[in-house]
């Protein structure tokens, strides 16, 4: 169960057995029911920590997706429609 990193016993996390009770998402509005619940709900099916590190990581990548997806939006929109 210990392992030796860098000197220093270590302990073996990825099969501790976690849950993820609560994601608390700050500065959106309408935005957090509609889009961000969508992607964050397979973080709570996880049961131990290496599929909570792998979930959250998905998530991440999908959301820095989002997020470029909206940066070409909004760089395609015409000008009167930014105002």
């Amino acid at each position: 169960m210990f392992d030796v990193f860098w000197g220093h016993p270590a302990i073996c996390v990825c099969n501790f057995q976690v849950r993820v009770q609560k994601i608390h998402v700050d500065g959106v509005q309408r935005t957090k029911a509609d889009i961000i619940t969508q992607h964050v709900k397979d973080i709570f099916s996880a049961s131990n920590f290496d599929e909570v590190c792998f979930v959250v990581v998905d998530t991440d990548e999908r959301f820095t997706g989002l997020i470029d997806y909206m940066k070409l939006i909004e760089g395609s929109l015409p000008e009167q429609l930014e105002e």
